[in-house]
């Protein structure tokens, strides 16, 4: 059988779009709601360091929050570590925390 011929396929009107954008609007600013407080919540009620994870007002964080995070981060200071890890599993959540306090 012979390879598809590649060249004359054309990307999905979708996909065209996406890529006409800016990194910072496609990427950086890919934003998922979170569940902050229960994040807040269930990190001090198991006494783990790294709390809080946002601030009380904070229900959505960007892929462009979570990588600014990883770039300020002093590896010296196991809480600073942490709390990024901690953002990071809560953007990958979102809102759908189906067994997320098994992985505390």
């Amino acid at each position: 059988m012979a390879p598809t011929d590649l060249s004359r396929l054309q990307l999905p009107c979708a996909c065209r779009e996406a890529l006409a954008e800016q990194r910072s609007e496609r990427i950086d600013g890919h934003t998922i709601p979170i569940a902050g407080n229960w994040w807040n919540n269930e990190i001090a009620a198991a006494r783990l360091p790294g709390a809080p994870v946002t601030g009380p007002d904070v229900t959505q964080l960007s892929r462009g929050d979570v990588f600014t995070d990883a770039a300020n981060l002093d590896a010296g200071f196991e809480e600073e570590l942490l709390r990024c890890s901690w953002r990071v599993l809560a953007w990958g959540s979102g809102l759908k925390l189906r067994l997320d306090r098994q992985r505390n």
